[in-house]
């Protein structure tokens, strides 16, 4: 069996024993092949769970309490019945946003916290000191939007950031001046300012991508609302996908299809971008929702580049927001199972859109994937902008016609 038809059953298989079968069969072409598996009965129950803290909720990827590892050590304790208690080496980290650092800066600078931020603090600096806390999703939000508010104020949080992680891993009862931050803060400064870097044009891509497809999304569901032209709003934007973005998102095409037939689940998904809103409230709800589905692939991109090229044991990521939103579009289709083989990362997720098409769609989707591929590695940033600006003409244009 060729290498790409194994991940493909892989991601697919529903039991237990038939992940077994392929996971042996992608051994033999891989030997540092790791699958994580969630939901699973006999998971680690040792790992952090879900909680809340009134608004504040901090939410994984999925339950990490039913998380098993499958990797070389795994399949070695199954083959020779080893029952020494190998331990699975999983770590985690505490992804925030910009209500949480802000929280955080309120700490550290000893104004009056409000209960739930209190309890917030106490479980990130006593229950959990030395899981660390990643900035990046905060910093390329801020990076985005560099300029709508005060340099001072921005500076001043992420010193307040790295104060708190000195008191947290070092175990401080009284809180050090937020100047000791300042030498951190200087480095995360850098990064906040750097314009033209490769890596960091890669993540305006991505967000682009992400921002020009959910406005094709709600261009379609504007011209088309009712459910009855469900296949026909659905063709269009596999189109758009295999002709003008380039992109295949998995996860964003199979919200848009619970939007295409107005199911229930949808108005959780969409509700920062409701069809009624006025064009200005609209678009800000387009990009609120953006930056909501960005954090979370970023957090997907860091723990693939952590994991696979860096060789590092799993580093499983929480997210810690007031954002109802962004629990959404984790909880409303969480992922079911990641495999990790040859420096590239796959998820497989509840429901995939894919399984929805028809055999018509299908064909004329995939005639068009080799097409597809060799326009995204062409993709820049430039044109994505100038996309994601018809897009927004588009729905203003729709706007005024329905008037």
């Amino acid at each position: 069996m060729e290498y790409e038809e194994i991940i493909k059953q892989l991601l697919s298989s529903k039991s237990r024993e038939e992940e077994l079968i392929y996971a042996i069969e992608l051994f033999k072409l891989d030997n540092n092949f790791k699958m994580i598996l969630f939901e699973v009965s006999d998971g680690d129950i040792n790992r952090i769970g879900i909680e809340n803290f009134g608004l504040f909720k901090i939410n994984g990827l999925n339950d990490y309490g039913k998380v098993y590892l499958f990797d070389k050590r795994t399949l070695k304790k199954m083959i020779t019945e080893d029952d020494s208690g190998y331990q699975v080496i999983l770590g985690n980290e505490f992804n925030i946003d910009l209500n949480i650092a802000q929280v955080i800066t309120k700490f550290i600078n000893e104004r009056a916290l409000d209960d739930d931020e209190e309890n917030l603090i106490k479980y990130l600096r006593y229950k959990y000191p030395k899981v660390p806390i990643n900035i990046m999703s905060f910093l390329q939000e801020q990076r985005f939007h560099f300029g709508n508010g005060s340099n001072k104020k921005i500076f001043e949080i992420l010193a307040s950031i790295s104060v708190f992680e000195t008191v947290r891993h070092e175990n401080l009862e009284a809180i050090p001046n937020v100047e000791t931050g300042f030498s951190h803060a200087d480095t995360w400064w850098r990064i906040l300012m750097e314009k033209n870097s490769y890596s960091q044009e890669i993540l305006d891509i991505k967000y682009y991508t992400i921002y020009s497809l959910l406005l094709k999304i709600i261009f379609l569901q504007m011209k088309f609302p009712s459910s009855s032209d469900h296949y026909v709003k659905r063709g269009e934007l596999l189109d758009f996908v295999n002709n003008q973005l380039f992109v295949y998102l998995e996860n964003e095409l199979w919200f848009a299809d619970q939007l295409f037939q107005n199911k229930k689940i949808a108005t959780k998904i969409f509700n920062k971008a409701n069809i009624h809103m006025n064009y200005a409230k609209r678009i800000k709800g387009i990009k609120n929702m953006t930056w909501d589905i960005f954090h979370v692939r970023l957090t997907e991109d860091l723990l693939e580049a952590e994991t696979v090229n860096l060789n590092q044991d799993i580093v499983l990521p929480f997210f810690i927001s007031q954002d109802r939103q962004l629990n959404n579009y984790i909880n409303l289709n969480p992922i079911k199972k990641i495999v990790f083989s040859r420096n590239k990362m796959h998820l497989a997720r509840e429901h995939n859109i894919l399984s929805e098409l028809s055999e018509k769609e299908l064909n004329l989707f995939f005639s068009n994937s080799e097409k597809r591929l060799r326009k995204q590695k062409k993709l820049d940033l430039d044109y994505l902008i100038n996309l994601s600006q018809k897009l927004e003409n588009e729905i203003l244009n729709l706007k005024e016609l329905n008037k």
